[in-house]
């Protein structure tokens, strides 16, 4: 997520973040893959440079954490 890699996470206004990327990473799924039925993703902060992102669909959930520094990791 390129486009935030400057805005503060873990501080009193990242809730403001997360909801943006939130909005942003559900607009590019349905775009890019249509036909899966997310039906629901969440941020939340869990450091200054990390976020824990939770997917929601029929069938489950799964979360993924994703550092600025190095992108995607587990």
């Amino acid at each position: 997520m390129e486009e935030f890699k400057h805005e503060p996470f873990g501080s009193e206004t990242s809730h403001i973040v997360e909801v943006a990327i939130e909005g942003r990473m559900m607009k590019k799924l349905r775009q890019d893959l249509p036909g899966l039925d997310v039906q629901g993703i969440r941020c939340t902060s869990i450091s200054e440079d990390s976020l824990l992102i939770s997917f929601y669909a029929k069938g489950g959930s799964m979360d993924i954490v994703m550092q600025k520094s190095s992108g995607v990791g587990a």
